[in-house]
């Protein structure tokens, strides 16, 4: 069904498992440098600071989660996981309309990266319909 030059599905399933699990690293890496900056008292807007750093811990957490589930091929991973890709795309894309091209561009093709492999068939099982009662 699929051209044989395409990696297989295991590949597939490992890039996706990689690329969210590094952008679970990347979301830890930002909750660690706002925090720095409260503790060196570089922060304009402390709390606001500390809002987003938890919210980046709990997204990094969830995204940890998915790829795990990515791992096991579980069905659940593939709503989350896209979205979040979406989410990422267009700030991507807004990086890209502003001063950091290089990092929009990297971020819409992860997130186009990801999306694919997410849809590939296989990759992660399918949903099943509900059945009647």
């Amino acid at each position: 069904m699929f051209p044989r030059w395409l990696p297989s599905v295991r590949t597939t399933r490992l890039v996706a498992v990689g690329l969210v699990g590094l952008q679970a690293l990347v979301l830890v890496g930002f909750a660690v440098a706002w925090l720095v900056s409260i503790a060196r008292g570089t922060a304009v807007y402390p709390q606001a600071v500390v809002g987003l750093a938890v919210f980046a811990l709990v997204a990094a957490a969830l995204l940890a989660l998915c790829a795990r589930g990515v791992w096991r091929e579980s069905a659940w991973t593939r709503a989350p996981v896209v979205t979040f890709q979406l989410l990422l795309g267009i700030m991507g894309v807004e990086w890209i309309r502003g001063d950091g091209v290089l990092l929009g561009v990297l971020a819409v093709l992860v997130a186009v990266v990801v999306v694919a492999a997410m849809l590939r068939p296989g990759v992660v099982a399918s949903r099943r319909p509900i059945a009647d009662d």
